[in-house]
């Protein structure tokens, strides 16, 4: 989910049209995991542990690939210069870095606590 995260944010460097989609589809399998699934009070017992940090992170490297979009568009009215389109895209990469502590916490849930909390609502 990070190097998803990571395309997503950076891609934002095409006017953020691949970051729009790319949190429109994030959203819409979501829904139709939980649209789709029998008990979705289970499934959030499962993905919630490790969700309330994931999602906000993803949703953190999309808005990053939003206003990389915005600043590229910028760039080209010419409204800034090279020097701070670079800045931004330094910017946007350290953010990402650091969003990589967030998704290594939420796997190390993922991974440990969401199977324990599987095993008991009878799901493994």
């Amino acid at each position: 989910n990070w190097k998803t995260s990571l395309a997503t944010a950076m891609a934002g460097i095409a006017y953020s049209i691949p970051s729009a989609v790319a949190t429109l589809f994030n959203g819409y399998v979501i829904g139709v995991v939980y649209a789709t699934i029998a008990n979705p009070v289970k499934a959030s017992a499962i993905i919630v542990p490790h969700g309330i940090i994931e999602i906000p992170a993803f949703l953190i490297a999309s808005a990053a690939g939003l206003r990389l979009g915005y600043i590229m568009l910028k760039y080209v009215k010419g409204a800034i210069t090279l020097n701070m389109l670079e800045e931004e895209l330094t910017n946007t990469a350290v953010l990402v870095a650091a969003l990589a502590i967030l998704f290594f916490i939420a796997g190390i849930i993922e991974g440990n606590i969401t199977p324990i909390i599987a095993e008991h609502l009878g799901w493994v």
